[in-house]
């Protein structure tokens, strides 16, 4: 899928939109999988662990088990033991102590078993979460796979300089700075890794060169000090110089394979060893010959011993190198997966916006219909019958205005002794709903109370006000009294210990209960079972 000269990126977004939206849906199905991956091995290993446990109780519970049978047994099967206990009257002592053993090798056995259950079950633990891992171990290698196809097919469609694209090129060329910058360092980490390597290898041959040539410093000493100067002693010494040399020549050689990994280190002094080699026999007969071959050994062994301190100076010079590539390596490496997904993001959002599978992946939100007016966007009624159906136009509520009777009116006085039925109700269909204002509410309309005093049936002051206050200005004083007396009528009788709902809902709490004594005809007559402790006020 190459981009051809003729065809644009669009063109070839447009051809590639369904197979890239697939390979995005299989991408979300799996995402989740090196991370169970790495779970599930965790947890392999645990069980694991607890099966190692689990192993080693049971056989140590075996063990036991074993000893509390033979224990048992013999003392079960032993004849002498019974006959001697019965001849000495302490058969009774045996049977306690047999029965001892034997309630011991039973736990012991039972205590074996169960841990013998938990190592089978751990084991079929194991078996599951092994079968598990192998799933999930083979989604992530297709999430691997759908991962190279993506990237191939982000490559093959915008590759190269794309003309309609241009942040596409500008974020390709930061990712190739990055990339670059992150392979130097990694290649200059990697120079110092093998330099420090080859170091400290030199610094051991060093080491190894100095070893020997003090053998030789001391079979020479002994050497001088023989009178008949045995053949055995020179070839001591002669095989030490000898070694000596042979390490100092491969120190210097892993210094200069050092100095090609990495140009930084620095050079060191030759390594020379004075051997038979050199200046053939070294040692003689002659005492004034062997004085300078001594002096010559011993000033090569400090040359080795300053080059070696040459060689460990390198080493930590080499090695503080590396950390510092290291933490470098380290931000470069950030900033090259952040280039990466930058530029994967950006080409994933320019294929789902030019081909058109935003909407199938569920990356981008929601595009809303404008209006043809104004360009406001326009919103479809959701779904269902109309709410105008469910009210009929053809119903209108009346007003109902109270009327307000002046204290000479025949009515004022005898309202509240007429029945619930000679008051009609509002000719509007339906129950009238009264308004209950709010406590800090204080515009609501209030009816003063008519001239001279209050009926017989307001003697109660608190209920009266209170009623008058929540009923509101749409319902007469006559009517809230009828609907109250007349709503009670067919209801049960409540509990004695419960105060009316209709009582406490009106009842004015701010003010204090009037305790004033009526006469026995004004409380009602329901009151005795709707509300005894407000009857008995009044009574009393």
């Amino acid at each position: 899928m190459t981009t051809s000269a003729s065809a644009s990126t669009s063109e070839v977004i447009h051809s590639n939109a369904q197979y890239h939206s697939d390979l995005l849906q299989t991408l979300h199905s799996l995402e989740y999988a090196p991370s169970a991956l790495k779970e599930q091995t965790r947890y392999i290993a645990d069980l694991r662990t607890q099966l190692k446990e689990v192993k080693e109780r049971v056989n140590n519970l075996a063990l036991k088990t074993k000893k509390e049978r033979k224990e048992h047994e013999d003392l079960r099967d032993s004849l002498l033991r019974r006959m001697a206990s019965t001849v000495v009257g302490r058969k009774e002592k045996f049977e306690a102590k047999k029965a001892k053993e034997e309630r011991e090798y039973i736990e012991a056995l039972e205590a074996e078993i169960r841990e013998r259950e938990n190592q089978k079950m751990l084991e079929d633990m194991i078996v599951e979460a092994a079968r598990t891992k192998l799933d999930i171990e083979d989604k992530a290698e297709r999430l691997k796979l759908v991962q190279g196809e993506i990237s191939i097919l982000y490559e093959n469609v915008f590759g190269g300089p794309t003309q309609e694209f241009p942040r596409d090129d500008q974020l390709e060329s930061q990712l190739k700075s990055a990339q670059e910058t992150y392979d130097s360092i990694q290649a200059h980490l990697n120079s110092n890794s093998q330099a420090v390597g080859l170091l400290i290898r030199a610094e051991q041959m060093v080491q190894f060169s100095l070893g020997y040539l003090n053998e030789a410093l001391a079979e020479s000493s002994s050497y001088n000090d023989d009178l008949y100067h045995s053949s055995g002693s020179y070839t001591e010494v002669m095989s030490s110089l000898c070694s000596s040399a042979a390490s100092a020549s491969k120190a210097e050689l892993l210094m200069v394979s050092a100095r090609r990994a990495n140009p930084e280190v620095q050079a060191i002094p030759p390594l020379r060893v004075y051997d038979i080699s050199v200046l053939g026999g070294v040692f003689s007969d002659d005492l004034y010959i062997d004085a300078q071959a001594y002096s010559k050994v011993q000033e090569n062994k400090e040359k080795l011993m300053r080059a070696q301190t040459l060689i460990v100076s390198e080493i930590k010079a080499a090695k503080r190198r590396a950390h510092r590539a290291g933490a470098d390596l380290i931000e470069a490496s950030e900033v090259l997966t952040d280039c990466r997904k930058e530029l994967e993001r950006f080409r994933r959002v320019t294929f789902e916006q030019v081909g058109g599978t935003s909407a199938s992946v569920g990356l981008l939100p929601p595009s809303y219909e404008s209006s043809a007016d104004g360009g406001a966007p326009s919103y479809s009624p959701p779904s269902g019958p109309s709410p105008d159906a469910h009210v009929p136009s053809s119903v209108e509520t009346p007003a109902y205005s109270p009327t307000v009777l002046s204290p000479d009116h025949p009515d004022a006085q005898t309202s509240h002794l007429k029945a619930p039925g000679s008051v009609s109700a509002p000719s509007s269909p339906g129950p009238s709903t009264p308004s209950f204002p709010s406590a800090s509410h204080t515009q609501t309309q209030k009816y003063p109370p008519p001239p001279g005093p209050p009926p017989d049936h307001l003697e109660f002051p608190s209920l009266a006000r209170s009623h008058s206050q929540t009923t509101g200005a749409s319902q007469p004083k006559t009517h809230a009294k009828t609907l109250s007396t007349s709503s009670n009528k067919d209801l049960p009788a409540l509990p004695t210990n419960e105060p009316s709902s209709s009582t406490s809902g009106v009842t004015n709490r701010s003010q204090p209960v009037s305790r004033s004594s009526p006469t026995p005809s004004h409380v009602p007559a329901h009151w005795g079972s709707r509300n005894p402790f407000a009857a008995s006020m009044i009574e009393g």
